[in-house]
């Protein structure tokens, strides 16, 4: 068995409490019973990944491990700048060149084919 079971948990605490002062997310923590019981061995993998990625974001200059957490770069805009944003339309609205919503159905309603315009179509494909 396992020796000073209290112990080795306790290490496990503290380790944790270390990673929150060093300004990991509660999310990326996993539980004492995860290593200990090996019950989900990913979160493990996952702290210690953002761990690395935290200490490369301080100026650790040894081996790393992980992706480096991006610092906050936040944008000043000037009430000009943001006035003039308001005036663009966004691509995702599409252009308003000619565009329509003539012959459009309403959501649901089935397509309606007139019986001259299906004949004109089957002659056309058997010619």
């Amino acid at each position: 068995m396992q020796k000073a079971p209290f112990k080795q948990r306790e290490n496990l605490e503290m380790f944790l409490k270390g990673c929150v002062a060093y300004g990991l997310r509660s999310q990326d923590l996993f539980q004492v019973n995860d290593l200990y019981e090996h019950k989900n061995l990913y979160m493990v993998v996952d702290c210690i990944y953002a761990l690395g990625g935290m200490s490369q974001k301080k100026g650790f200059m040894g081996p790393t491990i992980g992706v480096k957490v991006a610092k906050e770069n936040p944008r000043m805009f000037s009430p000009d700048v943001l006035a003039e944003s308001q005036k663009v339309i966004g691509l995702q609205y599409g252009s308003n060149k000619g565009a329509s919503q003539r012959g459009m159905t309403p959501y649901g309603a089935t397509r309606q084919i007139l019986p001259e315009e299906f004949q004109k179509a089957s002659q056309n494909a058997q010619s």
